[in-house]
């Protein structure tokens, strides 16, 4: 048999099985895919969130807690100021010669400001200051923060909520309007501009409210009698600050006399048991937690959590002098 002959006997070579199927699939995996890549680029160039820390503009609404991970690289500070939303609000211009960086998010734990510190470019920093309320450094302070979250960068980068989020960060920017943030990452109350807020003496309902509450609460020095501050992870962070030559000063901010009042809290009790007990482990602290700035005159109408901006501005002010009093501090 010739070898033409062979050839023409040879039955045709058979397809793979499953090829139309492979290709079906395959085809499905790149429409899912592409779009996939097309959010994820979307997102991550306009980084609302600040997750990706490409966001130089400003908040439309992104998390907090990373956005200010993402506008400390590119604002100038020499000082930077941790905490939750209290120090969020605090307007830090004027509280000394040192240029602040309001780096505090509304509803930061003890581990998200470790996290964010750890993100922080030290190196030409002269002081850390963390201003939190006294329960915040109470019990246990160590846990996971969501800047550490293994799942952050798909959550903020490729789903449609991240996607829904750009776009709302992208038309408000090109509409002009104002972000939820100053230049040196002071929260604007309700996205105005950042001013005192007129006071004619009225209470909001939401307020009377608020203070009512605290009527079942536990008196704040019986608390205090009861817990301990975690000073581990305190001294952590004044460690990891001094390795970098700077500052670490812990205010424990004021809170409302209406609201101590309201639980039944001694006033007189407190300030003794956090001078014994918390400030002897923590030279480092300053506390205002009741103290002149308490007085209900200084919280708005409606709000008896976060005390007005210019008053976190002098409670900054007053525990910068009273910590620099110490020789050998504040040589900057």
């Amino acid at each position: 048999m010739t070898a033409a002959e062979t050839r023409q006997a040879s039955p045709p070579p058979r397809r793979a099985a499953g090829t139309p199927l492979r290709r079906t699939v395959l085809a499905w995996a790149l429409a899912l895919v592409i779009p996939m890549f097309g959010i994820a680029g979307f997102t991550v160039a306009t980084d609302p969130s600040g997750y990706f820390r490409l966001n130089s503009f400003g908040s439309y609404g992104g998390d907090e807690l990373f956005i200010k991970s993402s506008l400390m690289r590119y604002r100038p500070h020499e000082a930077l100021l941790l905490g939750d939303s209290r120090a969020a609000f605090s307007d830090p211009r004027g509280a000394g010669t040192l240029q602040f960086f309001n780096a505090a998010s509304g509803g930061a734990s003890i581990a998200d400001t470790f996290a964010l510190l750890r993100r922080a470019d030290l190196q030409s920093l002269r002081l850390v200051v963390l201003m939190v309320p006294v329960g915040d450094i109470l019990g246990i302070c160590r846990g996971e923060s969501r800047l550490d979250d293994p799942m952050a960068a798909v959550r903020r980068g490729a789903t449609v909520d991240a996607l829904a989020e750009a776009v709302r960060h992208l038309r408000r920017r090109l509409r002009g309007d104002l972000p939820d943030h100053r230049f040196d990452g002071t929260r604007y109350p309700d996205g105005r501009i950042l001013t005192p807020v007129a006071w004619d003496g009225s209470r909001a309902p939401r307020y009377r409210e608020r203070v009512a509450a605290y009527r079942d609460a536990e008196p704040l020095d019986r608390i205090l009698a009861e817990e301990r501050p975690c000073t581990e992870t305190l001294y952590a962070m004044r460690d990891y600050v001094e390795g970098y030559d700077a500052e670490f000063l812990l205010v424990l901010a004021p809170l409302n006399r209406d609201l101590l009042q309201a639980s039944g809290t001694d006033e007189a009790a407190v300030r003794r048991v956090i001078a014994e007990r918390l400030l002897s482990e923590l030279p480092f602290a300053v506390d205002f937690t009741a103290s002149r700035f308490s007085d209900s005159a200084h919280f708005p109408p409606s709000d008896s959590t976060h005390f007005r901006p210019e008053v976190g501005g002098a409670v900054l002010a007053a525990a910068i002098e009273r910590f620099c009093r110490d020789p050998g501090r504040c040589v900057w």
